[in-house]
């Protein structure tokens, strides 16, 4: 059996929200949710670090996903937008 291919068309706003459509082996589906965590623009390293940790308590997410955060956290794409702390 193959694997699934799967596409995420993510159409952004710059000061809005994110569109996504996800296709999986070419059919369009609906029935996803989305757990995004964005440094962004504006963001502090405190702030980061707070978003990071809270949603590496959290049990609703799974564990690749909590863990992919703590990784993530280190250099995210984006980290050049994160302002440090003076």
């Amino acid at each position: 059996m193959a694997d699934p291919q799967i596409e995420v068309l993510a159409v952004t706003c710059p000061d809005g929200d994110v569109h996504v459509r996800v296709f999986v082996d070419g059919v369009e589906r609906d029935d996803f949710v989305i757990h995004a965590v964005d440094a962004g623009a504006g963001h502090t390293r405190e702030d980061w670090n707070e978003t990071t940790e809270w949603v590496r308590t959290r049990e609703e997410y799974s564990l690749a996903f909590r863990e992919a955060v703590v990784e993530a956290r280190q250099d995210p794409p984006g980290s050049e937008y994160i302002e440090e702390d003076h």
